[in-house]
């Protein structure tokens, strides 16, 4: 009795594409892929390796990693200011956004055509809170409105759009799209479908939480203490040194004690304007169809009313 044939294994290593989108759990992500024993990953790399040489000197030893990948969540949004640190995030507003997305997919299809795609959404209010907090920890100094009404102006979560463009590039079949909430829920069951969809052995899950979010005294000070500090000279020691407490979130006892001093209104889910959040409930009705999104369709706008 001849035995059941043996399945398909990869002769060639998978390259997985992970497009974002920021504070989706990129940071979580990427400590993962690095940790993996069957992902070559680099950060700031591309496939896994850390630039030309590092691909020569692969190239010189026998063996390869089982899957490769290269992760970077403003690929979601490219725009001409990555990895520029002090740059103005103002100019993003009228960054042409889906003209940008439609550039970065076909690049990544003519570079890597056989490429398989990892886009991780989030739903509305978290995420829009979450980017804030990110905002002000590296630099910004506009208030809470002031952000909503530039990230209103940028076009940049249109879920369906971007989907759809990898999806009619790379193949339905090559593009995975999971919810940031299962990640936040459960990262064990967030990640198997990652090394299914790679054809891998699971890996160590681990469960801390990865680039949390700044607190609500943080949150109300740190860009008054942006716009305070933006006055001195770009290259001058006092600014790079509060640059680096600031994105380390080193300054949160700071604005604890200026918070109980001098109480100021603290962001929350009530301050993000309804029509803000329909538009962007249309703009991933898409996910109402994904098995992975139906417990979560409510934070997406999607399921009646909305709950912070």
């Amino acid at each position: 009795m001849s035995k059941d044939p043996s399945p398909a294994v990869e002769t060639e290593p998978v390259h997985l594409i992970h497009i974002g989108w920021a504070k989706a759990g990129s940071t979580f992500l990427q400590n993962w892929f690095a940790a993996h024993p069957q992902i070559a990953f680099s950060h700031h790399g591309i496939a896994g390796f850390d630039g030309t040489f590092d691909l020569i000197r692969h190239a010189g030893l026998p063996g390869d990693a089982r899957c490769r990948v290269t992760s970077a969540e403003a690929l979601s949004t490219p725009h001409p200011f990555a990895g520029v640190r002090d740059f103005d995030l103002h100019a993003l507003a009228h960054h042409d956004a889906h003209a940008a997305q439609a550039r970065g997919c076909r690049l990544l299809r003519q570079l890597f055509p056989s490429a398989r795609i990892l886009i991780v959404t989030r739903g509305a209010r978290s995420l829009l809170l979450s980017g804030y907090s990110q905002y002000v920890r590296t630099g910004g100094d506009l208030s809470f409105a002031g952000f909503l009404e530039m990230a209103a102006c940028a076009h940049w979560w249109d879920y369906d759009r971007v989907i759809r463009l990898y999806e009619q590039a790379f193949g339905t079949e090559n593009v995975l799209v999971l919810p940031y909430e299962r990640l936040r829920d459960d990262p064990e069951s967030f990640c198997r479908p990652i090394e299914a969809h790679l054809r891998i052995p699971p890996g160590t899950v681990p469960h801390a939480r990865a680039n949390r979010s700044v607190s609500g005294a943080a949150l109300a000070w740190y860009p008054r203490l942006n716009r305070l500090l933006g006055r001195l000279p770009r290259r001058g020691l006092v600014r790079r040194l509060y640059w680096r407490a600031i994105v380390g979130d080193r300054l949160a006892g700071l604005a604890a004690l200026l918070q109980r001093v001098h109480p100021l209104k603290v962001p929350g889910p009530a301050d993000i304007p309804d029509d803000f959040l329909r538009t962007l409930a249309r703009q991933c009705e898409s996910l109402r169809n994904r098995p992975s999104h139906a417990p979560y369709l409510r934070e997406y706008g999607l399921a009646g009313e909305e709950t912070p």
